[in-house]
């Protein structure tokens, strides 16, 4: 799929003033890793329903606060997990934004790791 066409997909996404300083990491974040995020949203969620049917019994019984630190867990200690969802995100990107993601894959990870927690996190407890 071309470039455009795959960008194209994706929502468009309010972004911070082009006055206010931000890092290329935050500008990166803005304007090629949320709106994939929302697009994505509803496989992540499946994704997460999928992986929480192992547990269901004691997810459904826990507190709110057992789910939320159930969500973090889950992304942050279960490698195959984490990478199925990092998967679903760097799969969307140009070879461009694959560039970008490459010269800073720790952060990047770290940015997408973080605002996947939140995302489910909300979802989890709506």
């Amino acid at each position: 799929m071309s470039r455009n066409k795959l960008k194209d997909l994706r929502p468009v996404l309010p972004m911070i003033s082009e006055m206010e300083r931000i890092s290329p990491s935050e500008h990166f974040q803005n304007s090629c890793l949320r709106p994939i995020l929302k697009f994505q949203n509803n496989l992540l969620v499946a994704l997460f329903n999928q992986y929480v049917g192992k547990h269901r019994e004691t997810f459904d019984k826990g507190t709110d606060e057992y789910k939320l630190t159930f969500v973090k867990n889950a992304i942050q200690k279960d490698r195959d997990f984490k990478n199925q969802l990092l998967g679903c995100i760097i799969g969307q990107f140009t070879l461009d934004e694959f560039a970008i993601f490459a010269m800073e894959e720790k952060e990047t990870k770290k940015r997408i790791l973080g605002m996947l927690i939140q995302r489910l996190q909300s979802q989890v407890l709506a």
